[in-house]
């Protein structure tokens, strides 16, 4: 099984529930063929592309290995976004290749569900306020 979240905010409640004791900021990096991707990133915006961030400076993201109810789960926290990479989307690549190494027959990407803008608050169903 394959976990995936996108961005830092997130990656960090998922690791506080998935890997108790283990932060976000200790979870391995995943660089594998980073070379392929980093011609293909072309966002200005991206993350990946910012060597200010040296975290996620061409890194594909962040991953921990856990068990849930017997079964091996990956965490990922992806490095690319379809927000920020540029037109190739790369992310499919990303993808291809995840998919390929893990095996993975079951994947749950989680984050904000869209939920974006100045008034409204990720986890709060405005229809009950």
């Amino acid at each position: 099984m394959l976990v995936v979240t996108w961005t830092v905010a997130e990656a960090v409640p998922l690791a506080t529930i998935f890997t108790p004791g283990v932060p976000l900021s200790q979870w391995f990096e995943y660089t594998h063929n980073v070379d392929v991707f980093i011609p293909k990133v072309t966002g200005p915006k991206a993350p990946f592309n910012d060597p200010k961030l040296a975290r996620y400076y061409h890194s594909l993201g962040l991953y921990y290995p856990v068990q849930l109810v017997g079964k091996n789960v990956l965490c990922f926290k992806s490095g690319l976004h379809m927000d920020y990479d540029g037109p190739a989307v790369p992310l499919l690549d990303l993808w291809k290749q995840i998919l390929d190494e893990t095996g993975a027959k079951f994947v749950i990407t989680t984050g904000t569900g869209g939920v974006i803008g100045a008034n409204v608050t990720p986890g709060i169903d405005l229809r009950f306020q």
